[in-house]
């Protein structure tokens, strides 16, 4: 596997650099093995008409928000029975940063990793007013018996217009979340893997063609 995902490596590299020759500037690089072969990268708007070509498909960073919602109560309707839990595996939540501290998930946390960041810290930050959300998706599946294995994908990032903040992730951070959770010790072989990710953003559509 190690060797399998180097010669990827390679291969990018060399497309790279092949792009470089043609005068395409590449900056911000991430290079993805495990669940996707390709990168991502920040590219200047006049060289966009240089990428296609032969091992090279271009595709654009989408944006996703955290899916939670306030519930609705139901009449004469209860929650399911849970699930029996995974027999000790972990399950991987890809969401907003996790309070590490709250004592409902004392004790049921594995070391996690922060894709927004790009460091081993997947706690939000102290002083941040939002990201609740990864904490509450751990908080339902501690409560099931599992435990979890916190990616934090999302957090509090420039808007699209470019004016303040708000709580969203980006394509290259939910695949770089993905293969974290594929291999969680980041050592190149999967071995390690988690059986289930469970992805708690999701991408806004639109109603009506032309909206």
């Amino acid at each position: 596997q190690r060797t399998y995902e180097q010669s990827l490596r390679d291969e990018g590299a060399a497309l790279r650099s092949a792009l470089a020759a043609r005068g395409v500037r590449l900056s911000d690089v991430r290079t993805y093995t495990r669940t996707f072969n390709g990168f991502a990268a920040t590219v200047r708007t006049g060289d966009l008409a240089e990428l296609p070509s032969p091992g090279v498909r271009a595709q654009p960073v989408r944006r996703f928000y955290p899916a939670t919602a306030e519930p609705a109560r139901v009449r004469g309707l209860r929650a399911p029975d849970a699930a029996p839990p995974l027999g000790g595996a972990s399950i991987a939540v890809l969401d907003t940063g996790v309070d590490l501290r709250h004592p409902l998930l004392d004790g049921s946390l594995d070391p996690g990793y922060d894709a927004v960041a790009d460091d081993d810290d997947p706690a939000r930050p102290r002083r941040s007013g939002g990201e609740t959300s990864g904490t509450a998706l751990a908080g339902v599946l501690v409560a099931a018996g599992e435990r979890v294995l916190p990616i934090r994908i999302a957090g509090a990032q420039a808007t699209g217009q470019g004016q303040g903040t708000e709580d969203v992730a980006v394509t290259d951070q939910l695949i770089a979340g993905l293969e974290r959770a594929v291999d969680p010790d980041g050592d190149g072989a999967t071995d390690d893997h988690v059986p289930v990710a469970l992805i708690g953003v999701n991408s806004p559509y639109a109603g009506f063609e032309r909206t």
